[in-house]
């Protein structure tokens, strides 16, 4: 907790400073090819991220081949991620961005911050959450120092500058968790072969990270492809806030998830009072964050100007999107734990429809407030089907022996 709080802070200083150096347009131009990069970039050896933290918590041994299990899919997946990345990413905003801009970010995160993320996911396996927390802070850490070093670039270029610095920056944390990783865990980078079996789990995995990131960063795009970029700049500096918030419970997601994994009979009878213990927290924990959101609104959005004020006149909305997201954290985790990745994955794809037909009903007739209630449609849908399929599958694992 004590390193979740340090990567809130961190997140909270970087978006202070760049939406401050960028403006409302300007970061409204960012966020689509940023959140598209991250989607992307789950693809991108995500799934055998996944498979590396299941392998390690059921067996430490199974570490270092996992790694190279890891390091092989990622190798071939990245060039197919960012081609669609590419794709995706003129279909949605076409002629808006400058190649300068969505180039690096899409190296850094489609290339770079995966190995990052599997560094946090391998401390994890290994129950080493401190040593997560503190991989964990690397990214943001550099996107601050990046979005320091811009404050000093002229207006006009502060958005390819910075794109480019954001590369550099990934670059400098992937070598640290790595460089981390390697003094606590035997890591292997040689290719090696893998079963059907295991690319059909890996692929699992790999869909239910995209489908994930599809509908929770997708939005910023619709919004700037249904609005404008004033608006889109709007709803992700909102939308980065509300998220913010969400760091605790993503703490006690990923310290639930390894022990979720484990069949034995002792740790299947754990796992209920463990869900049950987690969800009443969770719901508490979202109502006071809602509070907290509401409080210190008028001050965050002191500090980030004028041209962001309008964000005010949404935060009950963003307050009910935070419960409401940290609520659905529980079940996708049972869900991912108990190998029933396409369920997810498909659950979290049945949403994807619903996002793009509100944000075209929604966002140009309510603006702002349009794009908000169109992230609580979609998350309600998840929070709904998602927690009936995990009591299927909870149910199901008290036959395993």
């Amino acid at each position: 907790m004590l390193w979740q709080l340090s990567r809130t802070a961190c997140l909270a200083a970087y978006l202070l400073v760049l939406t401050h150096a960028l403006g409302p347009a300007s970061y409204g131009l960012l966020s689509s090819p940023l959140t598209l990069a991250v989607m992307f970039g789950s693809l991108a050896g995500g799934g055998a991220g996944l498979m590396l933290l299941r392998d390690g918590a059921r067996s430490p041994h199974q570490l270092p081949g996992a790694w190279s299990r890891f390091f092989s899919a990622s190798v071939f997946s990245v060039p197919g991620c960012f081609t669609g990345y590419a794709l995706a990413n003129t279909w949605l905003v076409p002629g808006l961005l400058s190649p300068a801009v969505w180039v690096p970010i899409g190296v850094a995160e489609i290339a770079l911050i995966p190995l990052v993320n599997a560094a946090v996911l391998g401390f994890q396996s290994l129950e080493r959450f401190n040593w997560a927390g503190v991989v964990a802070i690397f990214p943001a850490l550099a996107r601050l120092g990046c979005a320091l070093l811009i404050m000093g670039a002229h207006a006009d270029h502060r958005l390819e500058r910075y794109a480019y610095l954001h590369l550099a920056g990934a670059a400098a944390a992937s070598l640290a968790a790595l460089s981390l990783l390697s003094l606590r865990a035997s890591l292997s980078w040689r290719f090696v072969r893998t079963s059907r079996r295991w690319w059909r789990d890996c692929c699992g995995f790999s869909l239910m990270y995209f489908v994930a990131g599809a509908t929770v960063d997708l939005d910023k795009s619709l919004v700037l492809r249904n609005a404008d970029a004033v608006t889109a700049g709007l709803y992700s500096v909102g939308y980065r806030f509300m998220s913010v918030l969400t760091l605790p419970v993503v703490a006690l997601m990923q310290a639930m998830g390894p022990r979720l994994m484990r069949v034995d009979t002792e740790s299947v009878r754990a796992q209920f009072r463990t869900i049950t213990v987690a969800t009443m927290v969770v719901f508490a924990y979202g109502l006071v964050g809602a509070f907290v959101l509401w409080w210190s609104s008028g001050l965050v959005f002191a500090l980030l100007g004028r041209d962001y004020q309008a964000i005010q006149g949404v935060v009950p909305l963003l307050g009910l999107l935070l419960i409401v997201y940290s609520l659905r954290m529980i079940p996708c985790v049972v869900l991912q734990s108990a190998d029933r990745a396409f369920v997810r994955a498909g659950i979290e794809a049945s949403a994807v429809p619903i996002l793009y037909f509100l944000s075209a009903l929604l966002v140009p007739r309510l603006g702002l407030r349009g794009a908000v209630l169109t992230a609580i449609s979609s998350e309600l849908w998840i929070l709904t089907i998602c927690w009936f399929m995990a009591a299927q599958a909870m149910r199901a694992r008290r036959l395993v022996p």
